[in-house]
């Protein structure tokens, strides 16, 4: 039976989670207990590491075989014991029934104070009455029906859930467990505005909040103004924490990296070989080769922005003298249509006028026809016949004239 003792070896503790490596003692290959630091850099338990070195004539590290006693050994690192405490682990009562499962650090404080399965031993004489009379003895409540231990048994019976308990606002019986629920709707207790953290200071009886007070108060009207600013400063607390808890991640890894190298034991330094002088030349060289490229890659990146330069002023030129060829060819283009535009009402203008022409000359010939057929009663026939082919000459002429001038 495990006892309540507060001095535990390495073998003594059950472990819920499984164990990182690093915290293993390589003697006893168990999670260290009272862990101890050589100068060579290793981490032992203490018990370990105090028989290693007595049961051996050349006390020397277990892992190095560096020369070493037993007052070299200092505690080690604070994180390293941080560590160990927070190991998860059973009760070592598990096998009796208890369920309790806490850190490394509190199970001393369980077996003491909490475990119901402790036990210390007695004469076998005053087994019996001391049976009666142990404080570990496990009682029944008749109300919940919970085992209780007798030393807690007092304590239980003014807090069991399943007795009654007297309200203080309205002093009437409430079953225990529902005790708090009542208080918190309880129309008696005395209870302040739901809007005091926004600066209300009224103070009163709950059914008096409700009934009458809210309806006057002035901070109810703007309470949805309230309800966004509370939201959004619970957006920022929220933010401010995560940037916090970030924030301590980030010191927590700064400080193991600043305990790592009291970690690395000298003859692990000593494994690099050192840079002899043909490879440091060697290093020396690649490093001037990289300079020399990187400034030829300047000059021929400056190189390529004088040649865009240069082609993007020759396309402008070139594109502004073709503009202006452009704008002459267009003004030639209209000066022409003008030319031509008004030579040809000059054409309109000199066929009207040839049709007057033509038409006045007909009437004429016509009017002389007309003029000769009524005397040529007196005048013979030979004249009349002479003038009529005279006039049908003259008016073929006429036309023919017409004809050229259109």
């Amino acid at each position: 039976m495990a006892t309540t003792t507060t001095a535990f070896k390495a073998t003594d503790y059950d472990y819920v989670d499984e164990i990182n490596q690093n915290l293993l003692c390589p003697i006893c290959y168990c999670p260290f207990i009272t862990p101890v630091s050589s100068p060579c850099g290793h981490t032992f338990c203490q018990d370990c590491i105090t028989f290693a070195l007595a049961s051996t004539p050349t006390p020397s590290c277990p892992i190095d075989r560096t020369p070493l006693s037993l007052t070299q050994v200092t505690p080690a690192a604070k994180l390293i014991s941080s560590l160990l405490d927070e190991l998860h682990v059973f009760c070592p009562n598990r096998k009796d029934g208890c369920t309790w499962i806490g850190q490394r650090q509190s199970l001393n404080s369980h077996l003491s104070v909490h475990c119901l399965y402790a036990q210390e031993d007695v004469r076998r004489g005053e087994l019996e009455s001391h049976m009666r009379e142990c404080s570990y003895r496990a009682e029944a409540c008749t109300r919940c029906n919970r085992t209780i231990r007798k030393m807690d048994f007092a304590v239980h019976v003014s807090e069991c859930s399943a007795g009654t308990a007297s309200c203080m606002h309205c002093k009437r019986d409430i079953r225990r467990s529902d005790l708090a629920g009542h208080i918190s709707d309880c129309p008696e207790a005395i209870v302040s505005c739901t809007h005091v953290y926004h600066g209300c200071a009224w103070e009163g009886q709950r059914k008096v909040l409700n009934e009458q007070h809210l309806v006057t108060c002035p901070f109810e009207a703007i309470k949805g103004f309230f309800r966004i600013h509370d939201q959004r400063q619970q957006a920022m607390e929220e933010e401010n924490r995560e940037l916090r808890r970030q924030l301590a991640d980030l010191r927590q890894q700064v400080e193991a990296l600043r305990e790592r190298p009291l970690m690395i034991s000298p003859p692990e330094a000593a494994m690099v070989p050192p840079i002899v002088g043909e490879t440091a030349d060697r290093i020396g060289q690649l490093l001037a080769e990289t300079d020399q490229l990187r400034s030829d890659l300047v000059n021929l990146s400056a190189g390529f922005s004088a040649m865009e330069m240069r082609q993007d002023m020759a396309l402008l030129c070139e594109t502004s003298r073709l503009r202006e060829e452009m704008h002459s060819v267009r003004a030639l283009c209209q000066a022409v249509q003008s030319q031509l535009i008004n030579f040809a009402l000059d054409r309109r203008k000199e066929a009207s006028a040839s049709s007057s022409t033509s038409k006045s000359v007909l009437s004429s010939a016509i009017s002389a026809l007309a003029g000769g057929s009524s005397e040529g009663a007196s005048a013979s026939r030979g004249s009349h016949r002479d003038d009529a082919d005279r006039s049908r000459t003259m008016i073929s002429q006429f036309r023919q004239d017409g004809s050229t001038k259109l």
